[in-house]
């Protein structure tokens, strides 16, 4: 392959929804690969949630932060989701939830359910209370610890 055809080659892949590219021959390898990597210039800044700034040094990387999705404790006691899932406040779509804003609840009792892998898990309260908040929706993807409810202690 000629140096021209090569760059004709590179351009078009470039140019291409292709990922990733390999081509070895007797004479030459050429690995394509355009999988992003996040990274930061000096150009580039980093601003927090309180709107400070923060210089990022030459060609350093930088992971990428999703957003915090978890409530952050205030007071009361919690209610945390055992496992990774989907969260529905009741048992199924025309039924009325198992708890919300102000019902009482026992230790034990059902307060919502998580589906996992297909299974449906109830989560039980580790408290006894009033229900405070109702800290995620219907049908929400919640994570492992993630604050479901606050409860205020009897």
């Amino acid at each position: 392959m000629k140096n021209n055809e090569l760059k004709g080659l590179i351009t078009y892949i470039d140019q291409s929804s292709i990922r990733e590219f390999n081509l070895e021959t007797s004479d030459y390898k050429l690995y394509v690969n355009k999988n992003e990597i996040n990274t930061l210039t000096k150009q580039d800044t980093v601003i927090n949630e309180e709107s400070s700034v923060a210089e990022i040094s030459d060609n350093q990387v930088v992971p990428t932060a999703e957003k915090n999705t978890v409530a952050t404790p205030t007071e009361g006691e919690f209610i945390t989701s055992p496992l990774v899932g989907i969260a529905y406040t009741s048992s199924d779509p025309t039924s009325s939830p198992f708890k919300q804003v102000g019902d009482t609840v026992e230790v034990g009792e059902t307060v919502c359910i998580v589906e996992s892998m297909k299974i449906m898990n109830d989560i039980p309260s580790p408290v006894s209370g009033t229900i405070s908040k109702v800290l995620f929706s219907n049908e929400e993807v919640v994570e492992y610890g993630q604050l479901l409810f606050e409860v205020e202690s009897k």
